[in-house]
């Protein structure tokens, strides 16, 4: 996914003393208007003077320095390129709070095709976007709500016209993207419901101008496919070992590898268990393929992450250790529902006991508590005490 750079104006007593001088040189230079003004015919007699020397001494020296950094990021293709959408069709949504969300769906050249790519040794379908900023505008009832730009190759749009359910992978897409760059915002409806919009192209008046940074045009090539490659850097392999120990509680003789995972999460683990080998991820942090070598028979008895330490435990063993493992979790699931019963019908006791010793009231029968259910109940028969006079 590419981002969009829109660059924000400062405001007064925000910016230090370069940024200072650059803006007061163009308050003073800058046409209005938006035509050629004073800045664009200073800039061209710069330029043929032999650039930014500025002899008369009319740029101050920290706008001058901003501009000539500006020059040499352009020079080298970083600077950012202009984008100019033309509107395909409009997606109509709502967030949360039953905010109405459109999306103007449009195409630019500038966008990359869609394209078979190598990532992380896997082959994924890159499908390349340009998301603008959230603009606030009102409905057709007045009420307040929230548009966004969104840009893509003319191919991915052509395809998504005449298919319903491409578009549908595409909105989706959008909507995640959005709720990941916009986590201010309140995310989109839950069911992910939209419309397509038929009486209009684009929500507002126009579609805004976009500034994409330049992406990378050189990416290595997957020898195996002969697609591009993007991966990301080299994930750094983690410390592991692989041993045969043998079990404390039933004496099995077990494989065991354990992994050491520095400030990781569990959830962040990826993990593929085949034959002979453990494949082991943690997106941006590690990478491991791991040989492990199991004797015939053994299967994977679990896997345990412990936060405590950062390890992660893979387990492999013969099939009676397995079933010795499910007994004991039979029995440990046995324990606890004898002392969940046992919990309940002290809690019964409790409260039968307090009814008979209540002044007002006195017990005749109670019925025996139902076990059908994991939720059971008993019933009191209780009779109020006469007063006597």
């Amino acid at each position: 996914v590419r981002e969009s750079k829109h660059s924000t104006m400062p405001q007064e007593g925000q910016f230090n003393e370069n940024q200072a001088a650059f803006f007061e040189f163009l308050n003073t230079h800058y046409n209005k208007d938006g035509g050629d003004g004073a800045l664009s015919n200073l800039l061209n007699d710069l330029e043929e003077d032999g650039g930014l020397n500025d002899p008369a001494g009319e740029i101050p020296k920290a706008a001058q320095k901003i501009m000539e950094e500006a020059q040499a990021k352009a020079a080298k293709g970083e600077a950012p390129v202009s984008v100019k959408g033309e509107s395909v069709m409009c997606i109509k949504t709502w967030d949360v709070d039953g905010k109405k969300v459109f999306f103007n769906l449009g195409t630019s050249v500038k966008i990359d095709a869609p394209e078979l790519v190598v990532r992380d040794g896997e082959e994924q379908t890159r499908l390349p976007m340009s998301l603008g900023p959230s603009m606030d505008d009102v409905d057709g009832k007045g009420e307040a709500c929230l548009v966004f730009d969104v840009l893509f190759n003319p191919v991915t749009m052509k395809d998504a016209e005449v298919d319903m359910q491409f578009l549908n992978f595409i909105v989706q897409m959008i909507m995640i993207r959005l709720e990941e760059k916009h986590a201010d915002l309140p995310a989109i409806n839950s069911s992910r419901k939209f419309r397509r919009l038929k009486q209009k192209n684009f929500k507002g008046r126009q579609l805004a101008d976009q500034y994409l940074m330049p992406q990378p045009l050189m990416r290595g090539i997957d020898e195996e496919t002969g697609l591009r490659d993007f991966s990301g850097p080299e994930l750094a392999e983690p410390c592991f070992r692989v041993g045969n120990v043998t079990r404390k509680s039933d004496g099995a003789k077990v494989v065991r590898l354990r992994a050491e995972l520095p400030d990781v999460q569990g959830d962040e683990i990826e993990l593929r268990i085949l034959e002979g080998r453990c494949t082991l991820l943690v997106p941006g942090k590690y990478k491991a393929s791991i040989p492990v070598e199991v004797p015939t028979g053994f299967v994977v008895l679990g896997s345990r992450f412990h936060s405590e330490n950062y390890t992660l435990t893979v387990v492999w063993g013969p099939q009676h250790a397995k079933e010795f493992d499910e007994e004991q979790q039979t029995k440990r699931m046995e324990e606890l529902k004898k002392a969940e019963e046992e919990q309940r019908l002290k809690l019964t006791n409790e409260i039968a006991f307090s009814l008979c010793t209540c002044d007002d009231l006195s017990l005749i029968h109670i019925s025996e508590p139902t076990r059908l259910l994991s939720i059971s109940y008993a019933v009191f028969c209780l009779k109020k005490k006469k007063k006597k006079t």
